[in-house]
């Protein structure tokens, strides 16, 4: 679909454009929360909305491109930021975000972190899931269950410590020590 949109400026207002003599395009500046969740309210007193486009979330001091008539004023993207500590990508009032794409790389330069107060779900059925770290820390507070066809593991020096039982079933089981092996209990039954 091919589409002519007619643009002309506004002599008064050197910031907007008018589109169609109606809606138009201006730059604000974001200066408090809105009533609803994807609201804000500008510096010049007009309440906007978020566009689904725009998947920054806005901030206090930001200054922003609106689109809008009399009515309803969209913020399409945000232009500056005051504090450019950090950028959050959200949905908005939707209920989810996602991405999608071949190949999808998340990239920090010092530290990455991914937090959810539910679920967290990583899958890879074709192919691996892989973990590279100097050190990997691991608090679960309820059960770790592992299933794998072939487990292998290599270390240095391995330290098992269970506080309650340690029950070791096989059809077949191997100890061996090069130098020496001890078993401590008060009581060791064989048989």
């Amino acid at each position: 679909m091919n589409m002519l949109v007619s643009a002309k400026r506004d002599p008064e207002d050197k910031k907007s454009v008018l589109v169609d003599g109606s809606p138009q395009l201006s730059e604000g500046v974001i200066s408090s929360q809105g009533d609803g969740c994807n609201t804000w309210e500008l510096v010049d007193g007009r309440i906007a909305e978020r566009a689904v486009s725009c998947l920054v979330d806005p901030e206090l001091g930001d200054g922003v491109v609106v689109f809008g008539s009399e009515r309803r004023h969209m913020i399409l993207a945000i232009l500056t930021r005051e504090n450019n500590l950090s950028v959050a990508i959200g949905a908005g009032k939707a209920q989810g975000l996602i991405l999608k794409g071949k190949n999808i790389t998340l990239q920090a330069s010092h530290a990455a972190e991914i937090t959810s107060l539910g679920s967290l779900t990583f899958s890879a059925p074709l192919g691996r899931i892989q973990i590279t770290a100097a050190e990997l820390f691991q608090s679960i507070s309820c059960t770790l269950v592992t299933l794998a066809r072939n487990m292998v593991t290599k270390v240095t020096d391995y330290q098992f410590r269970g506080e309650g039982s340690v029950v070791s079933t096989a059809k077949t089981q191997v100890i061996t020590a090069e130098t020496d092996l001890r078993i401590d209990a008060q009581r060791i039954n064989m048989g």
